[in-house]
């Protein structure tokens, strides 16, 4: 059974976000705003289509196709997750793993709670049944259709993402970040990130790296906890969904 995503590790660490106090940085996100997604009356009505959906998808579901395709493409996480699954079993679509692999990538992505975790899990499930090139395929497949809809999106370095989010926390331990500006606006970005752009390895190495690199970091002052607050605030975050 698949572990429980280390992102925990990645951005909880220490668990300083609850203690970090009112000071210099201000929790604002003004370049950084969540990209909105367009909600119509009939998206809506689609979506309380999708939910009533069973979360395994017992069955075909054909019709419920037409609520699930543009939901998904809309960036619905919870859409994103089941039409992945109906992709990777041939329910209502030709089995396409390589398809089932995206979706459900973009679903874990976009998605926090038991959503995000049931996405994993399947996306892990998926993985079993393809080669490497596949999977490699499926990934950059999942990053260009985000960066479609995202256009301002950067490609992360991963040692770059390492220096800045842990220069962030270093400073919210020290007091130098307004108190929830760790978990409000900094931690949602970077795990969205990490999971669109890296692996699970990956992220292993970075949480491991995050709280060696933290330990020798130098806040004196707020030393560049301004420039390395608005560097991750201002990375867009596409709108994310629970369950």
């Amino acid at each position: 059974m698949l572990r429980t995503l280390v992102v925990a590790i990645l951005f909880l660490g220490s668990g300083a976000v609850a203690s970090a106090v009112p000071q210099k940085v201000p929790a604002t996100v003004e370049n950084g705003a969540a990209v909105a997604r367009q909600t119509t009356p009939a998206t809506r009505v689609g979506e309380q289509r999708v939910a009533t959906y069973p979360r395994h998808i017992a069955k075909n579901h054909p019709a419920g196709l037409g609520d699930l395709r543009p939901l998904a493409e809309q960036g619905n996480a919870e859409a994103q997750y089941k039409l992945g699954l109906l992709y990777s079993r041939g329910q209502g679509v030709a089995q396409n793993y390589v398809a089932a692999y995206m979706w459900l990538h973009l679903a874990n992505a976009g998605a926090t709670g038991d959503l995000g975790e049931d996405a994993i899990k399947a996306r892990f499930e998926v993985s079993s049944l393809m080669p490497p090139e596949q999977i490699a395929e499926a990934r950059r497949q999942a990053i260009e259709w985000q960066k479609k809809r995202t256009p301002d999106m950067p490609t992360p370095g991963k040692e770059d993402l390492i220096a800045t989010f842990a220069k962030v926390e270093a400073c919210s331990d020290a007091g130098h970040l307004e108190k929830g500006a760790m978990e409000k606006i900094i931690v949602p970005r970077v795990e969205y990130y990490a999971r669109l752009f890296f692996t699970e390895s990956d992220i292993d190495e970075m949480g491991a790296s995050i709280l060696t690199r933290k330990k020798n970091t130098v806040t004196v002052f707020g030393w560049g906890c301004e420039s390395a607050f608005n560097t991750l605030s201002a990375l867009p975050l596409p709108g994310r969904s629970t369950r």
